[in-house]
């Protein structure tokens, strides 16, 4: 049966599981407090809880970052803190103070031009610049070339496979190559390639407990 009937809601979210639908009704949660005025509209909290300490028009128990302000309640890395809070935005393991990419996981910290800035989020790779991009392309001033052997959009000196068409730039272990042109070690657990029974996934240990030749941390498990 349907939960709004006059209101489209194929999901028919309910949160307080009442008869009506989200969409529908003003009290999603069913605390009493309209959702005009509730600062946690899809949770139920006390009075307490229902305090807004940084004022950010969201409710302490809700609010992903209960004492610095953030209405955007941004969560990159989709830990349950908001990055205004979160040591580790990316959640790469190196905290944001020590991390030449913030925003972009990179485990390895890798930095080619030693410019202080990591290979993955470094808009000229090889030659150490300020960042400066002029016409906004993604590619730093000082290597902006507009060479692009490989015809996939990404410019030559800062494409990941300057000799293969990649313009996802698919590069699961974080190097300074492309997926596509990785020949050994895809996934840099330092299983080769051609020995890794799970080549996009890193797993050292290969566990395969069915023996079937896929590591158990890339199987999607089936059932007969």
């Amino acid at each position: 049966m349907d939960n709004c009937f006059d209101v489209p809601n194929s999901g028919q979210e309910n949160v307080d599981k009442d008869r009506l639908g989200n969409v529908c009704e003003d009290d999603d949660d069913n605390d009493g407090k309209k959702d005009s005025v509730d600062k946690c509209p899809l949770q139920q909290t006390t009075p307490y809880g229902g305090s807004d300490w940084d004022w950010d028009g969201f409710g302490n128990m809700c609010d992903n970052c209960p004492f610095k302000a953030n209405s955007d309640q941004l969560d990159r890395d989709h830990d349950g803190k908001g990055d205004v809070c979160d040591e580790d935005i990316d959640n790469d393991n190196v905290l944001n103070a020590y991390d030449k990419c913030q925003y972009d996981r990179n485990f390895y910290q890798l930095d080619f031009d030693y410019d202080g800035v990591g290979d993955v989020c470094d808009n000229c790779r090889f030659k150490a610049n300020d960042q400066k991009d002029t016409d906004a392309d993604g590619i730093g001033d000082v290597c902006d070339n507009n060479k692009d052997e490989d015809k996939d959009g990404i410019q030559d000196n800062v494409d990941n496979c300057p000799k293969v068409a990649n313009a996802d730039q698919t590069n699961v272990d974080g190097d300074w190559m492309g997926d596509r042109c990785d020949k050994s070690d895809i996934d840099g657990d330092g299983i080769r390639n051609h020995q890794d029974n799970c080549q996009l996934v890193p797993n050292l240990d290969q566990e395969d407990c069915d023996t079937d030749g896929y590591g158990d941390i890339c199987q999607v498990q089936r059932f007969y």
